[in-house]
């Protein structure tokens, strides 16, 4: 069992088509795991597997960047150990190791460690029969959406449109609020929210 300090073939490969992307506050969601020395990785690994590795697998969570920075007092040897936090910053403007972001990890790590990042990619296209994560899971915002983009051509009743346009942010706001449910979004992950969004009592 070994771990060979190397880039993935297939992130490399997914990187140059420009597969994943990296801007900090609406690009894809990345989830870092951390490995011990007895895990068999290198660069021909392409999934998270525990069947596959052994070794301690230990998921980092994800905060904001303010958040980071005051966890970590100090980067002295003392105040050092294993990651439990990592945090995106700096944006995403292309694909170079100067334009692709950066990320900090919490605490300082006290030794090397390898890791490995899984995301969430963009929704694919709609095409034909196509289904995607919208489809899948949004599907009467995505039918009242259409409706009021359509109706519009239509010429009927103002008061159907006007039906549709609130059924469409009815569906929107019953969206966002599983998302926040899901831990996609809060103040410790993507710091405070620049845009203020209306969001229904518990």
């Amino acid at each position: 069992m070994a771990i060979t300090s190397a880039i993935c073939n297939s992130f490399k490969q997914e990187i140059l088509v420009g597969t994943h992307n990296f801007t900090a506050s609406s690009g894809n969601t990345f989830k870092i795991a951390l490995y011990t020395s007895s895990a068999t990785l290198n660069k021909s690994t392409t999934a998270y597997s525990t069947s596959a590795t052994t070794g301690a697998n230990i998921w980092l969570e994800k905060k904001d960047i303010t958040y980071l920075q005051e966890y970590v007092s100090s980067t002295e040897s003392a105040k050092r150990g294993q990651p439990k936090y990592y945090a995106m910053f700096g944006g995403g403007t292309g694909e170079s190791d100067t334009t692709s972001g950066r990320m900090m990890f919490a605490p300082v790590p006290d030794t090397t460690y390898k890791f490995r990042v899984h995301f969430n990619a963009a929704p694919a296209l709609l095409e034909n029969n196509d289904t995607n994560y919208i489809s899948l899971n949004f599907p009467n915002g995505l039918l009242y959406c259409c409706l009021s983009e359509a109706y519009g051509f239509l010429k009927g009743p103002i008061d159907m449109l006007t039906l549709y346009e609130n059924k469409y942010k009815q569906e929107v706001q019953k969206f966002a609020n599983e998302q926040v449910g899901r831990r996609r979004r809060d103040d410790y992950t993507d710091g405070a929210v620049r845009i203020p969004v209306t969001s229904a009592n518990p």
